[in-house]
C-alpha cells in the first residue's frame, strides 16, 4: 500500500511539472546530490574506518594467542608440578590479553559510535 501511495505521488509530480527537459534536469541534479552525499559520507568514515582496521588487526593475533593459552590451560599437563612457572605466566598471561582486549573492543565501539554519529551530522 505505501508503495502504491508513494507511485502514485511520484507519478503526480512527474505529469504536474509541465515541461518534459525538466524531469531530466531535476534527475541530473538528484544524481549529482547523491554523489556528493555519498563522497562527504566517505569522507566522514575514512578517519575511522583507519582506526577501526588498526584496532581489528591488533585483536586478531590477541584472539589467537588467547586461544592458544586457553587451550593449554585446559591440557592436564599445565597442573603438573614440573610446569609450575609456565602455568603462572600463562595465568598471568591470560589477564594480560583479556584486559587488552576488553580495551581494544570498547575502543571499537566508541570508535564505530562516532563514525556513525560524524556520518549523521554528515547527511544531516
Amino acid at each position: 500500500d505505501d508503495y502504491k501511495q508513494w507511485a502514485k505521488e511520484y507519478h503526480s509530480r512527474g505529469r504536474s511539472s509541465g515541461s518534459q527537459d525538466s524531469p531530466a534536469v531535476s534527475r541530473k541534479d538528484e544524481r549529482r546530490n547523491e554523489a556528493r552525499l555519498r563522497q562527504q559520507t566517505a569522507n566522514a568514515r575514512k578517519p575511522f574506518e583507519k582506526k577501526l582496521a588498526a584496532i581489528e588487526k591488533e585483536l586478531e593475533p590477541l584472539s589467537a594467542e588467547s586461544k592458544l593459552n586457553e587451550a593449554w590451560l585446559a591440557a592436564p599437563e599445565a597442573y603438573d608440578e614440573a610446569n609450575r612457572e609456565r602455568l603462572q605466566a600463562a595465568l598471568r598471561r591470560r589477564g594480560e590479553i583479556a584486559e587488552r582486549i576488553t580495551q581494544l573492543e570498547s575502543d571499537w565501539l566508541w570508535n564505530q559510535a562516532q563514525m556513525e554519529e560524524a556520518v549523521r551530522a554528515n547527511t544531516a
